[in-house]
């Protein structure tokens, strides 16, 4: 019989010589081609939580989002106060410091008094429209008011804006 040509196959036998082992090349890992993990494993497996949470976040703000903006749109204005009366006190003064005032008046003082009344009014009134405009708040009088503590009053800044002066004791608040 004729036999046919095989490869020879290299089995190796351990030795018991220590330089029979392979030194780790140098900037070698330790790690062969077989044993090592994949590159993108990691990647991958930070990216398989994140995507759970960030698309259940986005379906949650789309969820909450029709009653965010119900709840936020329909939110009620703040109230503040304005001390009208204290205003008024102040403008009368302020127009007595600046006439000599006689103990009889007269035709053309009762006029002056009473043109220099209305523009004091329609002043006001300007004022009190342009601070509800600016604090975005609704304006009460603060003599409708009962606990005027927890509220705002933007009385001084309205007495500043007229240009009245200051209150003094003799002046209601």
């Amino acid at each position: 019989m004729k036999e046919e040509p095989t490869l020879a196959t290299k089995v190796e036998q351990p030795s018991d010589e220590p330089a029979a082992v392979a030194a780790p090349a140098l900037g070698d890992t330790g790690t062969s081609g077989v044993d090592a993990p994949p590159v993108g494993r990691a990647k991958h497996d930070i990216a398989g939580y994140i995507a759970p949470v960030l698309i259940s976040s986005i379906v949650t703000l789309l969820a909450l989002a029709p009653v965010l903006y119900v709840r936020l749109a329909h939110l009620p204005k703040p109230v503040a106060t304005v001390d009208l009366q204290q205003l008024v006190v102040l403008g009368q003064q302020r127009y007595l410091d600046r006439r000599n005032v006689q103990a009889a008046a007269s035709v053309p003082d009762v006029s002056t008094a009473t043109a220099a009344s209305a523009e004091f009014a329609r002043d006001l009134s300007d004022a009190v429209i342009e601070l509800g405009a600016t604090c975005k708040c609704i304006l009460v009088n603060k003599a409708a008011v009962l606990n005027s503590d927890a509220i705002t009053d933007y009385t001084d800044q309205l007495r500043d804006k007229l240009k009245l002066p200051a209150a003094t004791s003799g002046a209601p608040r």
